[in-house]
């Protein structure tokens, strides 16, 4: 699969509302279930066994998104990040955790659950969101 693949059908997320543990494009998706559903889709990724992750809440904490990607994606500096490679991100006071897809032109693909947002959208990295990267992860089988 390429990286413009995976940009690809990303973007065929845009705009899916945002909702906690949602899995269906087009009616309802979450930060982890856009990169979950993405990978399933482009067929890049054995995502067997990850449903046991499901229990997290609205907020993951960002050692648990950490845990997950350890175990299915490939762990990258930052600095090797390219289009259609995963972002994880962290913030506010326990380490809430976030995940994104890389897209081009320093802009990332995500479900936003920001009430001004409150769906899947495309934006770009600003200094606030570059600030955020925990840690950066690549889908396995990827061009």
């Amino acid at each position: 699969m390429t990286r413009l693949e995976v940009i690809l059908e990303a973007r065929s997320w845009l705009g899916t509302p945002f909702s906690h543990q949602g899995r269906v494009k087009g009616e309802k998706v979450d930060c982890i279930g856009i990169v979950v559903e993405v990978g399933r889709a482009m067929d890049i990724v054995d995502l067997t066994g990850v449903e046991k992750y499901n229990g997290y809440s609205r907020l993951p904490y960002l050692h648990t998104l950490r845990h997950a990607c350890d175990e299915y994606f490939i762990k990258i500096r930052r600095s090797e990040v390219e289009p259609g490679d995963i972002l994880m991100m962290g913030y506010g006071r326990d380490l809430e955790g976030h995940l994104a897809i890389m897209s081009i032109d320093d802009k990332f693909i995500h479900a936003s659950c920001l009430r001004a947002v409150n769906k899947v959208c495309e934006q770009t990295i600003d200094q606030k969101w570059e600030q955020r990267v925990m840690g950066c992860y690549r889908y396995p089988g990827i061009e």
